[in-house]
């Protein structure tokens, strides 16, 4: 999943690339992505650059997928 985020990161990512590759919608995607990153306890050999750049990422598709079901923001 982490692999799959790095490669894709400067590209923008894909809503199907997401469903393909893991047969999960990219809420879910995004939520477990942004667990992965967080979570202290987990090796995640990046740099904080791009460990930054990947939460944001996150946060914005999270936020863009809320707002477009009209629930609220995720994350807030």
């Amino acid at each position: 999943m982490l692999a799959f985020a790095v490669q894709w990161l400067p590209y923008g990512g894909d809503a199907e690339d997401i469903m393909v590759a893991f047969g999960i919608p990219p809420e879910t995607y995004f939520r477990r992505l942004r667990h992965l990153l967080a979570d202290p306890g987990q090796p995640v050999d990046l740099d904080a650059r791009t460990v930054d750049a990947l939460l944001h990422v996150c946060r914005r598709r999270l936020e863009h997928s809320a707002a477009s079901v009209g629930r609220p923001q995720v994350g807030q």
